[in-house]
């Protein structure tokens, strides 16, 4: 750094190398020379700036190591569930009246003692033989098989005070034939399953169309369409 000279006689600065004062003239090698001091080198502001700068430092890092927080949201579901029952409703049993019922269909009825009983007639057949039967010239036989189910809870009846003589059938000619036998169940303990059978003689050339029977338990004219 150069040095700033001042005029010994006036005081003024100097020019550089100058060799007179520009002010008053005097020589400046016949002068002594005043040299002003030097002013002291200023501080850089280092200190502030590297003590800001690990204050920085020190907020991010204590952020970093700063527990997350954890922001736990519950969600409430309301459940709607539908529950289905199926509840099992019997047949109505019949208790009167005249009842008409086909080859293979279920004939709800209350038998002895109101004993709720199932009785379906299965099959429709012909033959020339039943059993130790034998059927007469110009005739055949027409068998009607019947199952009996007791769905009640003691020992009932449905057929017993009927008798083979209690069916009739009819021919597609108009005739009416009486029934010759019948294989019917007279009673059934609960759950018993029974099946049976009542045919009757008629004529070769005729075809059975319905058989007919007034029951006791329950009183009602049975119809059934062959």
């Amino acid at each position: 750094m150069s040095q700033i000279k001042y005029c010994a006689k006036c005081g003024d600065q100097l020019l550089p190398n100058a060799k007179f004062c520009a002010t008053c003239g005097a020589p400046v090698s016949a002068l002594p020379v005043q040299v002003a001091p030097t002013a002291p080198a200023k501080r850089r502001p280092w200190f502030s700036i590297i003590a800001v700068v690990m204050i920085v430092l020190a907020f991010l890092g204590g952020a970093s190591i700063a527990p997350e927080r954890i922001v736990t949201t519950t969600t409430t579901y309301e459940s709607r569930v539908t529950v289905t029952r199926t509840i099992a409703v019997s047949p109505t049993a019949i208790t009167t009246g005249v009842q008409r019922i086909g080859i293979g269909q279920t004939l709800n009825l209350l038998g002895k003692d109101n004993v709720p009983v199932e009785v379906t007639f299965t099959k429709l057949r012909y033959d020339m033989k039943v059993g130790w039967d034998t059927a007469d010239k110009g005739y055949k036989f027409v068998i009607v098989d019947v199952t009996v189910k007791n769905v009640g809870n003691k020992e009932t009846a449905v057929f017993s005070f009927l008798g083979s003589y209690g069916w009739t059938v009819k021919v597609d000619k108009g005739y009416v034939y009486k029934a010759e036998s019948d294989t019917l169940p007279s009673s059934l303990r609960a759950e018993d399953v029974k099946p049976g059978y009542v045919y009757f003689e008629i004529l070769q050339d005729t075809t059975a169309i319905e058989m007919y029977a007034k029951l006791s338990y329950p009183s009602i004219d049975l119809i059934v369409e062959l």
